[in-house]
């Protein structure tokens, strides 16, 4: 929270300076109304929520005002500081994969042991981690600096761009977050079909090394199997031991909470609340220790906000995939979808980290458009 509100202060000084350097201003009050409906809803919520500390999520939400309204009625970043902005997000990514490919390199080479060099997802709470960031929500940063690092390609040297292009993927599949993996995977599989028919000689070899890479992982790294063959099934068929672990056998409290009240939800900050005593009831133990949220953004909207917010959620992001297909802004269509599909399986907007760098991209990306095509 505290790093996040250095970036926030100093992303604002950062926008004085250039309008001071530049002059220039932009103004999308529509857009701007529209941006600011989720966060209208959630204050809405407020007056009918059922957890006493619901202020506390409003405080969690606050970049999807801030960021909007100085993006949208505020300074404009000339082409060049949008560059420096977008090349600026893939160095520090970088330098985090880079601090956890060293901890994974130590692992392998202190402990002789393959598998130890995929335990992040395992040991990212662990103080032997420098980063302990979510694996999820890591794996969603990366993905965002390779959507730029390709459509943006030619600001960057050749070098830079391979020297990227494996520290990405290998970090990726040591954090071993399934639909960030999957995700990735149909990317890449959609993007070579459409790459292939133009440099085959460059594809072909990275293809064939992403494919050689997951199959030696799958084989000898313990953990890969674990998140992969063990934890599918699991997440299917539940475990008996550990009841309310796996997201299939909360599926009926997340469903029954929504249906309770399908209209206007239970309120803002309601959710783990009423999650929580159907947990109970059900004898979902694991659950009800954890704290467990729905873990799908598209549901906890419509247990708190039922299907008013919900259908406000969906319109605003179909509003905004619309707006960037209209300025041929492919970066923005890709950060979208990935923002959906890690939506599916996570409540992105629940946690800060989630929401400064949802609400700080999509409005960057809308704001200040690079239009470029991947061609």
């Amino acid at each position: 929270m505290k790093l996040n509100n250095i970036i926030i202060v100093l992303w604002i000084a950062y926008c004085l300076f250039d309008f001071v350097k530049n002059k220039r201003w932009v103004n999308y009050n529509r857009q701007i109304s529209i941006f600011l409906l989720p966060f209208i809803v959630l204050v809405i919520g407020l007056i009918y929520g059922i957890q006493v500390d619901s202020a506390s999520v409003i405080e969690k939400k606050l970049s999807l005002f801030i960021f909007p309204f100085f993006l949208g009625v505020g300074p404009k970043f000339s082409l060049n500081s949008t560059r420096i902005i977008l090349k600026l997000l893939v160095y520090a990514v970088s330098i985090a994969c880079l601090i956890c490919i060293s901890v994974s390199i130590f692992r392998l080479y202190t402990n002789n042991d393959w598998a130890k060099a995929f335990s992040y997802y395992y040991t990212y709470k662990s103080f032997s981690e420098p980063l302990r960031f979510h694996p999820s929500y890591f794996s969603w940063y990366i993905l965002s600096a390779i959507y730029i690092l390709v459509i943006y390609n030619r600001d960057f040297k050749k070098l830079e761009t391979l020297i990227f292009a494996v520290v990405f993927n290998y970090t990726i599949f040591i954090l071993l977050s399934r639909v960030m993996i999957a995700f990735y995977l149909i990317s890449v599989v959609v993007y070579f079909l459409f790459f292939l028919k133009r440099n085959l000689k460059l594809a072909l070899p990275i293809l064939i090394f992403l494919i050689v890479f997951i199959g030696i992982s799958a084989k000898y790294s313990t953990h890969f199997k674990e998140r992969f063959s063990i934890g599918i099934i699991k997440s299917f068929n539940g475990d008996g031991n550990n009841k309310g672990e796996d997201r299939f056998s909360r599926l009926d409290c997340v469903l029954s909470s929504f249906f309770a009240k399908p209209i206007f939800g239970h309120g803002t900050g309601s959710e783990s609340t009423v999650l929580n005593s159907c947990y109970i009831k059900q004898e979902l133990n694991i659950a009800y220790q954890n704290d467990y949220n729905s873990h799908n953004e598209f549901f906890s909207w419509g247990i708190r906000h039922g299907a008013f917010g919900l259908i406000t959620f969906t319109g605003f992001i179909l509003y905004f995939f619309l707006k960037f297909r209209q300025q041929n802004n492919l970066l923005g269509m890709l950060f979208l979808t990935s923002f959906v599909a890690f939506s599916l399986v996570e409540n992105v907007l629940s946690l800060q980290k989630g929401v400064v760098f949802f609400s700080f991209m999509t409005s960057f990306i809308f704001f200040n458009p690079i239009k470029r095509s991947v061609n």
